[in-house]
């Protein structure tokens, strides 16, 4: 389609683009502006790579308890954000908040995290309590967004969801130093048990054997037993811790990321955390080219080679280190020396117990005693001074999640946008309009210009009327003689002598498809046109039913053609001269109860036929031919017939109706005479303006270079209305 003709169709159309935009912008502001608000409350926390446990772990001595304590500082953020809407973090802050839904129940997690679509049209429309977790930038911050009508419910929302995922991580944290100090507990309690009831044995034996010292031989056998008694419960203690570290690890797991490495993976294999700082490196800098490159930028093409390389190195090298952790492996490797260590202490034991064996049975007895209270006490204070710093690190164990900003009070609503709102609209109102535009121009079959009806019905075209509405009087009597109406009608009155030059017609019946066309003013002004060139015109009302051709020349019906055909005047009594030279008027006169049948008469035929003779031109305003058989009628009393088809009016149809009802009664109409034509070329009744400032402009007056543009701008409006 042409830009022209898409100009064209948008001004014709203008009316129908404006009625939408103003409507659908209305619509988007007030729509906006009656929505209740929705406020959003952001809370702001960070994953730090540090914890203050590992230092004081560090310092007690104790640092193989670190890795298992902090590893929640190496987590991913997507981890972490996943982490903060789990289930039971989402309920516990409902449970605390009490939110309640319009039933009066709490709500689900589920409702407060949903993104579907019905979630985003009803949160447009209403405002819905919803939870939603961010990365913050590109750095390990991530924000909580809470959205709710109350805007103090959003802030307690958000605060409220980072408090209890913060405690319910500085919980988890705690469980294995927990765990530890409830075994130590355990075994404090027990080797007291065994430290006393040794020393009561001793005590029972010394005073029932009263026996003190043994010999210096015995005391440096006990004392290696002792040592040893103590390596054994050493081990004992150490197996079984590592082996119930062994099993929590095996049963925890570790928190991975989306490429499956662990952070021991980092940590013990070097190459790994190598080739991951490498494919950061290469990421962000694909992030940088991409901003200023497209897609097939060679330097683009050559980063992305690069990433996919090192991602297969990536996943090759942590294949190897897969099937076992550096942590498992570590503690496997422990429990291994601590059993071989566990035997070799088993053997010499042994070895010391068949020396014992050999000393008199009192002396092994009380070796046994001393042994057993020796290596008793000395297991004792160790795990009471491990139970200590045990205790230290469990009080003074945190989280790495740390919330630095914590929501405040929303001041101004999140939803609606009533400024964004309401320009999309006006856009959306624009588009749409134009949209509607186009589609009444395509549903639009109507005749509007002379084209169309030489493309509808090869019937003569005798001349084009433009629509100037109000801007000049209805008859063209009162125009200028160069004024574009009167030029329009001289071109139909020529268009109309040269139709039949065979026979020159002196009839005509005018006529329209359906009333309001214009036909009653094409009758008079072709009248007054044709009496211009000194023609002797007569003007006949037949449009007995609606007659308003009297009222348009200033003539008062009393009587006329209805008086004349039943013979109560003559015709010289009935017919009027109007106040235009060489135009005479014959009024429809006093209404028929039965006009069909006074149109059927042979007495109109002749008298049709008899003022012929006596005037240059008759011509008869008839009733519309699709409303009416008159016109069909009187079309066989007169020399031709003009159809007046008005433009944007009547359809193709319509006009293949009236040709078949013409050719059922074997007439062939004169022509067709196009009214109230609207050129978008010239923007309506502009174009008549234009002529008219072309025409007077040689006057030199104001008013002669500014009437033109007035009636022009007045016509136009009048024209589209």
């Amino acid at each position: 389609m042409e830009l022209k003709k898409i100009f064209e169709i948008i001004w014709a159309r203008k009316w129908v683009i404006i009625q939408a935009f103003i409507v659908i912008t209305l619509t988007a502001f007030i729509g906006s502006y009656l929505i209740k608000p929705t406020y959003m409350a952001i809370a702001k926390a960070s994953v730090s790579s540090s914890n203050a446990s590992s230092s004081i772990a560090s310092s007690l001595g104790m640092e193989d308890i670190d890795p298992s304590l902090s590893r929640f500082s190496v987590d991913s953020m997507e981890n972490v954000i996943a982490q903060v809407t789990l289930l039971p973090y989402m309920e516990n802050m409902i449970g605390k908040l009490q939110l309640r839904n319009e039933e009066n129940e709490l709500m689900l997690p589920q409702n407060l995290i949903s993104t579907g679509i019905l979630y985003q049209i009803r949160s447009s429309i209403f405002p819905v309590r919803h939870i939603e977790v961010l990365p913050y930038k590109e750095t390990n911050m991530f924000q909580i967004n809470a959205t709710s009508k109350d805007p103090e419910e959003a802030m307690m929302m958000a605060n409220t969801l980072a408090g209890v995922f913060i405690s319910e991580l500085q919980k988890l944290t705690r469980q294995e130093a927990n765990s530890a100090r409830i075994f130590i507990e355990d075994q404090i309690t027990k080797i007291r048990g065994e430290w006393l009831s040794s020393l009561e044995g001793l005590k029972e034996f010394q005073k029932t054997n009263k026996t003190v010292n043994l010999d210096q031989e015995i005391s440096i056998a006990i004392a290696k037993m002792s040592e040893l008694m103590k390596q054994k419960e050493d081990n004992i203690i150490d197996l079984a811790e590592e082996e119930a570290r062994l099993k929590a690890l095996k049963g925890q797991g570790n928190i991975k990321g989306d490429l499956g490495i662990t952070p021991e993976a980092l940590v013990d294999n070097p190459q790994i955390k190598i080739l991951m700082d490498r494919l950061a490196g290469l990421k962000i800098e694909l992030a940088g080219a991409l901003a200023t490159a497209t897609e097939e930028h060679p330097k683009v093409i050559g980063l992305r080679m690069q990433i996919d390389r090192t991602q297969k190195e990536l996943k090759k090298e942590m294949a190897t280190h897969r099937e076992l952790s550096p942590q498992i492996e570590e503690s496997s490797r422990k429990i291994a020396a601590l059993k071989a260590h566990l035997s070799l202490v088993n053997g010499n034991i042994e070895k010391y117990s068949s020396f014992f064996m050999s000393i008199p049975d009192k002396s092994t007895e009380m070796t046994r005693f001393k042994q057993s209270m020796g290596a008793s006490e000395k297991i004792y204070n160790a795990l009471l001074d491990y139970n200590y710093k045990i205790g230290i690190i469990e009080a003074t164990t945190l989280s790495n999640i740390r919330l630095l900003e914590p929501a405040g009070v929303p001041l101004f609503p999140f939803k609606p946008n009533i400024f964004l709102n309401t320009i999309l609209g006006a856009f959306l109102g624009l588009m749409s309009g134009v949209g509607l535009a186009f589609f009444s121009e395509y549903m639009d079959d109507t005749i509007k210009s002379p084209g169309d009806i030489e493309a509808y019905d090869n019937t003569p075209l005798l001349g084009t009327i433009y629509n100037y509405g109000k801007a000049l009087p209805q008859l063209i009597s009162g125009m200028e003689i160069r004024s574009p109406a009167y030029e329009a009608f001289r071109t139909t009155r020529n268009s109309i002598r040269f139709a039949s030059i065979d026979k020159p017609v002196k009839s005509l019946l005018i006529t329209s498809a359906i009333a309001g066309e214009g036909k009653t003013n094409i009758v008079a002004n072709l009248g007054i046109s044709l009496a211009r060139e000194d023609k002797k015109v007569l003007l006949i009302d037949t449009d007995l039913r609606r007659p308003r051709l009297e009222t348009l020349m200033g003539i008062k019906n009393q009587s006329g053609l209805t008086n004349v055909l039943v013979g109560d005047i003559t015709i010289e009594d009935a017919i009027c001269h109007t106040s235009i030279d060489m135009v005479d008027l014959l009024p429809s006169g006093t209404t028929s109860l039965d006009p069909g049948r006074v149109i059927e008469s042979q007495k109109l035929m002749s008298l049709i036929a008899s003022l012929s003779q006596e005037y240059d031109y008759v011509l008869l305003d008839s009733p519309p031919i699709l409303s009416f058989d008159d016109a069909v009628i009187m079309a066989g009393y007169v020399d031709g017939t003009i159809l007046v088809v008005e433009s944007k009016k009547i359809t193709p149809q319509a006009i293949m109706r009236i040709k078949t009802i013409f050719e059922r009664a074997r007439l062939k109409p004169l022509g067709v005479i196009l009214n109230k034509f609207v050129d978008r070329h010239y923007s309506g009744s502009y174009y008549y303006g234009d002529y008219y400032n072309y025409y007077y402009q040689d006057r030199k007056s104001k008013w002669g270079l500014w009437s033109g543009k007035l009636l022009g701008a007045i016509g136009n409006k009048k024209g589209h209305s």
